[in-house]
């Protein structure tokens, strides 16, 4: 199963945001189920859900047998009672989605008092456009001539994801459909507006505690922390986009 250094963070985060020593946690989001196996590999006791719609029914007809008591499917209502999880996270999936704030409040209904929802995904402000890996492609969703045309100039100068045995144009016809079906790049503040609408309490960033962690020892000791926030926060804001966690309010 591919891996990736977001899902060590995903999963580290998780365990520092829970208010429980052995929390319960939900990947909102899930696809092929890679955090819910590596959080599985480390202990947590760790759940997954997703639409598996469309063309993406095979991932859940395909998830290894481990995952497959552990992992459901999203039909309407999420699948699990009310203040049952202490943490749930979403990995580059609320660009996939038109409206946030009609998933959000199931969301909160199944996180605890005290609970955190945990989200990094692109936003309209952000620069890098991860899904074709090139600089401000998504500016250009609603123009698909000058996209298309963009992409291929792109390729040629050999830049670019998933570029193996595709040429310029089909390539670049991929990654544009793509970027204009499947995604949806929501500006920032209303973002921030939805989750502190639903969930009751204001989001906080967790950007310079993201790319703190991606940088590790490669950060120079010699740097001063408040300056290390402001460079952090600006990598993200152009190359990752936002990872916010908000928590529901405690009970009195």
């Amino acid at each position: 199963m591919t891996h990736s250094a977001n899902y060590d963070f995903v999963i580290s985060m998780a365990r520092l945001l829970a208010q429980s020593e052995n929390p319960r946690v939900l990947d909102f989001g899930c696809g092929r189920g890679a955090i819910v196996d590596l959080g599985l590999s480390q202990g947590l006791d760790i759940f997954g859900v997703d639409t598996f719609d469309g063309i993406y029914t095979r991932w859940y007809e395909r998830l290894p047998e481990r995952l497959k008591g552990r992992i459901s499917r999203i039909d309407g209502s999420l699948p699990y009672e009310t203040a049952s999880f202490d943490v749930v996270v979403a990995n580059q999936v609320l660009e996939h989605i038109s409206e946030p704030a009609t998933v959000l409040p199931e969301i909160r209904r199944v996180l605890k008092p005290g609970g955190v929802f945990m989200a990094l995904f692109p936003v309209k402000e952000t620069w890098y456009e991860g899904h074709a890996g090139v600089y401000f492609a998504h500016r250009l969703q609603h123009h698909p001539w000058l996209l298309r045309r963009y992409l291929r100039l792109a390729h040629r100068l050999g830049l670019g994801l998933y570029r193996h045995g595709k040429d310029s144009t089909a390539w670049s016809e991929h990654l544009a459909r793509t970027i204009e079906t499947a995604c949806y790049y929501h500006r920032r503040t209303d973002i921030v507006a939805m989750l502190t609408k639903t969930f009751g309490s204001v989001p906080r960033s967790l950007a310079s505690e993201y790319v703190g962690y991606r940088l590790g020892s490669h950060i120079p000791g010699w740097i001063p922390r408040s300056v290390q926030d402001l460079l952090f926060r600006a990598v993200a804001h152009a190359r990752v986009g936002v990872i916010l966690a908000v928590t529901v309010p405690s009970e009195d």
